[in-house]
This record gives C-alpha cells, structure tokens and sequence, in this order.
C-alpha cells in the first residue's frame, strides 16, 4: 500500500485541524473512544469540535492553534494518506519549514469566508512549499457554507492564488476543490450543494498520483556518512544510502576532501552484505583502513568514482528568514549535518507574501532573497534540482535559527 506525506497548510484560523479531524471521522480512522475524549474537550464550545480529534496539548485547546507538528493517518482507495499539519502563525515558521521539507503533496487550505479569504500568510505558505520543492499543490477553499456555496466566491480565490503559484513556482500542478470542512462537505461524498463543481472529491484527489518533486529522478550513489565505529582494528563509516546502490569492491569517492577508495566491506541490519541499495543504513569498511581519516569529520559524502559532483566553498542560494533581521552579512549555515561559517551577500529580495522583488534589502523579516554564500571550508552541496537533501541548508545567526536555503548553482 502507498504512503503519501501530504503537508497541511495554511492560516490558523481557516480550519486545517477541523478538516483533518473530520477526515479521521469519515474514514473510520478515529476510534469511538478517541471521539467521545474529543466530544469532552469540545463540552467547553458549546458544539462538538473535530479539531479536537487532532490537538493533544491543553495549550492547544486553550488558545484554538496548532502548536506543533502532528501526524495523522487515514486510508482512502488503496492509499495511506499522511497528514503533517504545521502552525498557521508566523512563530512557528521552523516546524512549518521541517515538516514541508519530506511532503510529496502540500494540501492549501483557504478560507471562503469574508473577512478571512487569501492572507499573505496564506502565500507565504504557498512560496515556502514551492521553494522545499514540492510541486504538487491541493487548494481545498474552506467554509464554502458561510458564502451560500457561492460558485462566484470559490472562482475568485482561484484566480487569485492560481496566478500567484504560477509566479512562484516554474513547475507545479495545482487543482482547487470547494469544501465545507466543518460540515464534511465535499470531503468523501459529493456535496449536493456544489452541483457546479464537476472535480474530485478532496479524498479522491489527495490519493491520486503526485508529480515528482524537485530532485527525485537521481539513481547516482550518495550515502550521507552520519558517524563511524570501530570494528577490531577496522573503522567503519556509518551512514544512509540516500540515492543509488553501494557493492563491495566498488571504487569511491568521498567528499568534501575528494579522496578515492575502494569498498572493502559492507554490513546492513547487522549483516554481511555484497550489496545494498536506496534508503538502507549501511556500515561501510574502506581498502587500507582509509575511513580512520574521516572518524571526527562531518557532512561527509560518498559517491561513485566517476562522479563529476565536487566540493565548494562558494555557491548560489536563495534563502528565506524567519528572524527578526535588519541586516545580515555573516552567519552559520548547516548542511549535511555539518556546521560551517559563511559570509552571505545579498543580490536581491522577494516579498514572499507576492512573489515579486522588493527595493529594499533591509526587509528580510518572513521574505525571501537571492544570495552568494561564501563558506569558510569547502563542503559537498549540489544544486536543489539535482539532489535534494544536498542542496538544502540552514542558517543560525547568534547560535539561532534564523531561517533556510536552497542551493540555486555551485558553478
């Protein structure tokens, strides 16, 4: 059965929690005693609230928002479907960014209600999704019951944002669906009061096919070294085959320093192995004892010989700023789960709330900006199309996080 990651999106009060915790109804994914917990903690609103079935800290209940990431899963035409709601408010950025950072589908949630509608947290969301690479967007346009399921109310959200995700996104797919989370219409079943809309349902469209995010198509061997551990006299690096496959006696490449070996030994779920392929942890012994050298060092790569990707210690980036910055030139940035200094120079700013450039270099604050990062130590980093997970970093400023990038080109 397939596993879709599908990351929830959207302003806090435009009913994310209330759509997931209605989904969990209509699929039989939410037990009885987890409804009638839910239907408890609702007592206090006067109504049952299936936002309840989601939120689990008293914090949370108290003040009507998300705090933190949380999962949930439903099941839904052969298709395991994996909910990541993020926090809707601006705090919360970080979680928001890490959560989006491994989603196969960003489901946009809007609210039709007049007063709410499309925010500029509403796009920064969008921006934000598109950057991390996801190219498959779901827009369910929320609280179609508060405008009398008005086809006027829902073609003019999309217009909108249909045109924003086409000046920040060179590639994507979006279908826009009109729902009534609260009163699950249009959730699982066809709502009878939207005979206009002629779409799937949300459930329908969320098990679909998602198009390939940015980066997917690689089959060259990348295994992020994560540690190392001594066998008898022998080290062996640890790490994750992130792409491709490894073979004993296979010739190897390591960066950042750009030494060659040979694959001695391979060892996977504690076992001797001749090969192992994509996503598997693997213990790694080199020819001649060659991983010693790398025993303290992090961020270490492993390719194939013949790979042409090399180390840099300057590249293009675009970034995005979730701290209060007015200025900022130098800062840490981490990649591979390594830490190196920088010194960041900014080329140009984007009002992540339009997608358009801005005059002004000193409004970093929730915006995004075009950068030359200049690294104190050369490190393995790719461009975010080629390879993801080398291609996006981190950046502290003061020991705190302030906010990511992406590697636009290392040439």
């Amino acid at each position: 059965m397939i596993t879709k990651r599908i990351v929830l999106l959207g302003h806090k009060d435009h009913g994310k929690s209330t759509l997931i915790g209605n989904l969990l109804i209509a699929t039989g994914s939410a037990s009885k005693e987890r409804i009638e917990e839910a239907i408890g903690a609702s007592a206090v609103a006067g109504r049952f609230e299936p936002a309840m079935l989601l939120d689990s800290f008293e914090e949370e209940r108290n003040g009507g928002l998300t705090i933190d990431s949380t999962r949930a899963q439903v099941e839904h035409e052969g298709a395991i479907l994996e909910f990541i709601d993020v926090p809707g408010h601006e705090e919360l950025v970080r979680n928001m960014i890490n959560s989006a950072s491994y989603a196969d589908v960003a489901l946009l949630v809007v609210s039709a209600r007049r007063g709410e509608r499309i925010t500029a947290q509403t796009k920064r969301h969008a921006f934000i999704a598109a950057m991390l690479g996801i190219r498959r967007f779901i827009v369910a346009i929320n609280k179609m019951d508060t405008v009398g399921y008005a086809k006027s109310s829902f073609d003019g959200i999309r217009k909108e944002l249909d045109a924003f995700l086409e000046r920040v996104s060179g590639q994507w797919d979006a279908e826009f669906i009109p729902i009534s989370a609260y009163r699950s219409k249009n959730l699982k079943g066809r709502a009878r009061e939207m005979t206009w809309y002629k779409g799937p349902t949300l459930l329908d469209a969320l098990a679909e096919p998602s198009a390939s995010r940015a980066g997917d198509a690689m089959d060259e061997l990348r295994i992020m070294v994560q540690g190392s551990m001594q066998q008898g006299k022998r080290t062996l690096l640890l790490g994750r085959v992130a792409s491709g496959s490894v073979h004993v006696n296979d010739s190897v490449k390591l960066l950042p320093s750009g030494n060659y070996s040979v694959v001695a030994s391979l060892f996977a779920g504690s076992r001797r192995r001749k090969s192992t392929a994509v996503h598997g942890n693997v213990a790694i012994g080199l020819k001649d004892d060659a991983a010693a050298a790398y025993e303290d060092d992090d961020g270490v790569v492993i390719y194939k010989k013949r790979t042409e990707v090399d180390s840099v210690s300057m590249f293009r980036a675009r970034l995005f700023f979730s701290a209060e910055l007015s200025r900022i030139n130098e800062a840490d940035v981490a990649i591979n789960g390594a830490r190196v200094h920088a010194k960041i120079r900014i080329t140009g700013v984007i009002d992540a709330s339009t997608g358009s450039a801005m005059h002004r270099t000193d409004r970093l604050y929730l915006n995004a900006a075009d950068a030359e990062i200049a690294l104190d130590r050369p490190m393995c980093v790719e461009p975010f199309g080629r390879f993801q997970e080398l291609g996006r970093f981190l950046v502290y400023t003061k020991g705190e996080f302030a906010g990511f990038g992406i590697v636009s080109s290392t040439s």
